[in-house]
């Protein structure tokens, strides 16, 4: 067996970083530059199977669309419903969490599925443009003050325009799946651990108030991403688009919803979306055995 074939199990991977985070308390010096090194780098692999060119774009419109309207309004829809049952700042955090575009973990993420990885950077770079404008009008309209666009521009730049660059190099592109994939479960373990780490003393708060918030973050993501998955096999979507728009449902970008609220309101703004963390890494899990299981009950 060779030395990379331990790390093939991201499901593994997801349940011991989590825990070692919680008890170890992750990187605390550098939490978030081994965030996005990590994140950039799985964005990096992933995208290195995409021939970035003038066909990029093909077939891709409707889709696409779609993508905006699953992250930008029915999910966005949700957590703006759901802020209404919360007060104070923890409400504002909601509405924060609202108003960012999706993970860019979408990407690497739909890879990692075996999902449509074309579609879902074509829908992640429309979403962040899309996000210099409405995000800044969400928060307008439901907190009377703008999100900062300086950290999206930040975010399109480092998370989506690098990474689209770099994985074109040759080396990246000649690389074979089976030492790409464990490449990319280690940095999700790393991921996992480091964000796991920097948000635990999120779940030592006031037990009424987070089973609350993990109640309605299991909403917005187990339960909206079932839903959305049992859609898109009903309407014989192609399985590997579906994959795609079920993340789209389900995932935003709750590292930048955090560290808005840090820097706008304060800490508690930040719960809803620190507790966010863990329920979007085993949906993640658990989405992959559902597409296994739909697939097996697809077969002749």
């Amino acid at each position: 067996m060779r030395a990379l074939d331990i790390f093939g199990g991201y499901g593994t991977i997801a349940t011991t970083a989590f825990v070692l985070g919680l008890l170890l308390g992750g990187f605390p010096l550098f939490a978030s530059e081994i965030t996005i090194l990590s994140l950039a780098a799985m964005m990096t692999l992933s995208l290195s199977n995409v021939a970035i060119g003038r066909d990029v774009l093909r077939g891709t419109a409707t889709p696409t669309l779609l993508a905006i309207l699953l992250n930008y309004v029915l999910l966005t829809g949700l957590i703006l419903i759901i802020s209404s049952f919360f007060n104070g700042e923890l409400a504002v955090g909601w509405v924060l969490v609202a108003a960012v575009p999706s993970a860019v973990a979408v990407v690497p993420y739909t890879y990692m599925l075996g999902g449509d990885t074309r579609l879902s950077l074509v829908g992640t770079t429309a979403i962040y443009f899309l996000s210099l404008i409405l995000a800044p009008l969400i928060t307008i309209v439901f907190l009377g003050q703008e999100i900062d666009r300086i950290r999206l521009v930040y975010t399109i730049v480092l998370m989506i325009l690098i990474p689209i660059a770099v994985s074109q190099l040759p080396p990246l592109r000649r690389m074979r799946a089976s030492r790409k994939t464990p490449l990319i479960n280690i940095c999700f373990g790393v991921l996992v651990f480091t964000m796991t780490g920097a948000n635990r003393s999120a779940f030592t708060g006031d037990p009424n108030m987070v089973f609350w918030v993990s109640s309605a973050c299991f909403v917005c993501t187990f339960l909206i991403g079932v839903i959305i998955l049992l859609v898109s096999r009903a309407r014989k979507q192609p399985p590997e688009r579906g994959v795609a728009l079920v993340l789209f449902s389900s995932y935003k970008n709750t590292g930048l919803a955090a560290a808005v609220a840090m820097a706008l309101i304060g800490p508690a703004a930040a719960i809803p979306a620190t507790i966010f963390v863990p329920f979007e890494i085993f949906w993640l899990v658990t989405l992959k055995r559902l597409v296994r299981l739909l697939g097996r009950k697809g077969e002749p």
